[in-house]
């Protein structure tokens, strides 16, 4: 709807634009103040960080935290919540909850005493210097943070760190693309059709085996063949094209971190469905 009515402004003030008569050039002016009012209600604006939880145990190794953002968008805060739940456990698509952000806040704080429970079983009466360096542990932390705007796609990422003993903790970082006119995710599946995303994974091994190939052929560890190779669900647009973000260890050592794959605009531009097409999603850094 609110593109019709865009569209009527712009013819509007095309109509008008060969007028001299000050009235007529009044009307430009309104009309031009009621486009930029439409495209600010587009923006997305983060007002402030919330925790939903956060909690540490005061002996035992135990402590977790979730927290989200505060929009100027009601439908894209609950959207947020709706993927922190997501992610954080197993939702059945077909089971509706009604309040995402009470399940999300019972469920950790569930998990969270389960972990206490267990660290106090463990130790029993233990003093708290007999319990620090030891291998176990349960820290948990999810955060979802703002990355930026394209016209009608904003950018989030989710990320998350845990540790429950061991040399070291695992972590990982997830893109989620809003597109703000569906009100909804934007998946791999909303970007490409099938055909068009193993072509995708054609041109991803063009730019992955150059990286990874070693002198004397041998792909390592890692991808060993193009067939092995596949799309991530994570993905982010930049100036440049689509970065495909694959989790840790998938392309690298845990020290490597999680690594991108990016393909320009130019080479995937006619490959992308037409509601998501280079000239729609990409602006000026």
């Amino acid at each position: 709807m609110k593109k019709l009515f865009l569209g009527s402004l712009m013819i509007s003030i095309l109509l008008l634009v060969g007028c001299n008569d000050d009235k007529v050039k009044q009307k430009i002016q309104q009309l031009e103040t009621q486009i930029k009012e439409l495209k600010q209600d587009q923006t997305v604006k983060v007002e402030s960080k919330i925790i939903l939880f956060q909690k540490q145990d005061d002996k035992y190794p135990v402590e977790f935290s979730i927290s989200t953002l505060n929009t100027n968008k009601d439908w894209l805060n609950n959207l947020l919540v709706e993927q922190l739940l997501a992610k954080k456990v197993e939702v059945k698509k077909d089971i509706k909850i009604d309040d995402p952000k009470a399940e999300l806040i019972k469920i950790i704080e569930q998990k969270y005493q389960s972990e206490l429970n267990e660290a106090k079983d463990m130790f029993a009466d233990q003093p708290k210097e007999n319990i620090n360096g030891t291998y176990f542990s349960a820290v948990d932390h999810s955060d979802i943070s703002y990355i930026g705007q394209r016209e009608k796609v904003a950018t989030f990422t989710f990320s998350n760190y845990n540790y429950i003993g061991g040399a070291h903790g695992m972590y990982h970082t997830n893109y989620l693309n809003v597109d703000l006119d569906k009100q909804k995710i934007i998946t791999l599946d909303d970007m490409f059709s099938k055909e068009a995303q193993e072509k995708l994974k054609e041109m991803l091994w063009e730019h992955y085996e150059p990286q990874y190939k070693s002198a004397d052929g041998n792909m390592g560890f890692f991808f060993k063949n193009k067939k092995k190779l596949y799309l991530p669900k994570d993905f982010y647009f930049s100036a440049l094209g689509i970065n495909f973000v694959y989790p840790v260890y998938e392309i690298g050592a845990f020290a490597d971190g999680q690594k991108e794959l990016m393909l320009y605009w130019r080479e995937v531009e006619e490959f992308i469905n037409p509601e998501y097409s280079f000239d729609t999603i990409t602006i000026n850094e």
